[in-house]
């Protein structure tokens, strides 16, 4: 790297740089502009067609990226474009310039402030404590005067109850669930009782794919799945009748001539 004077050309990149540009076309815009210029950041004059390639937009987006920086003091016109004769431009530093770039690096401390906030939350689940931090404190409990941190179980008067240091703010409480809060096993309530029909059958199947192992789709099948998963209502029995021991335990279906049927003594639909 030479040690002589900085040029023109690499003194408007460092500032276009460091500055906040609002238009995402013009910041791709003066980029491109800037690559076709001299030192003294003069002859800028690639054509209309040169630009949107390099600066990859399309003929809107190069007029409206063209109106921004010239309206900020980026570029200005030098000589109109006629024909297959193109504008020419040079490259210019608006005189706020020191107040743009100042503002850029206001938000690089703001992004890198916030990456470091995400980094620490998905390390420890708590965003950072800025530097001389400390637990918040409610005006309430400093009587309205700022500054003022009160002994720990100190209260602000005789209404108002000691404050628990046992605990820091920043320490997620568990938090009970409120009352009536399902946490059974599915098809109980909170407390252990069965909240399904108890006159559905306990198989799934219909009689004729009671003891297959892999029964085909079957809609009387897909009937017996959804009343097992009905809710109890007020007119129904919440006991199931004793099993008889003549028919088989968990679908009380019976064998007869015909095939198999509900067992008449101890079936729940049966007996209903």
């Amino acid at each position: 790297m030479s040690g002589g004077p900085q040029s023109f050309l690499s003194r408007w990149e460092q500032d276009f740089r460091a500055s906040p540009i609002a238009s995402l076309p013009a910041r791709s815009l003066g980029w491109a502009m800037a690559s076709y210029a001299d030192a003294d950041g003069t002859s800028v004059r690639p054509g209309a067609p040169l630009l949107m390639v390099a600066a990859s937009i399309r003929e809107t987006a190069l007029t409206a990226g063209i109106s921004w920086l010239r309206d900020h003091g980026w570029i200005e016109l030098v000589r109109e474009g006629r024909g297959s004769v193109a504008a020419e431009y040079r490259l210019t530093i608006p005189p706020d310039v020191d107040k743009q770039t100042r503002a850029g690096a206001d938000q690089v401390d703001a992004y890198r402030a916030e990456a470091r906030a995400r980094k620490a939350k998905k390390r420890t689940g708590c965003p950072p404590a800025t530097r001389g931090e400390a637990d918040p404190v409610s005006p309430h409990e400093t009587g309205g005067q700022e500054g003022h941190v009160p002994p720990p179980g100190a209260g602000t008067g005789p209404d108002v109850p000691p404050r628990d240091v046992s605990v820091s703010p920043r320490v997620a409480r568990h938090v009970p669930p409120p009352h009536g809060t399902h946490q059974g096993r599915p098809g109980q309530d909170q407390g252990g009782r069965e909240t399904r029909n108890p006159l559905a059958p306990l198989t799934l199947r219909c009689p004729e794919h009671a003891h297959i192992e892999d029964p085909p789709p079957c809609g009387r099948c897909k009937e017996r799945r959804l009343a097992a998963e009905r809710p109890v209502t007020d007119h129904q029995s919440p006991r199931r009748p004793e099993w008889c021991g003549a028919c088989d335990v968990q679908t009380r279906l019976t064998e007869t001539d015909g095939g198999m049927r509900r067992c008449p003594a101890c079936h729940p639909l049966a007996v209903a």
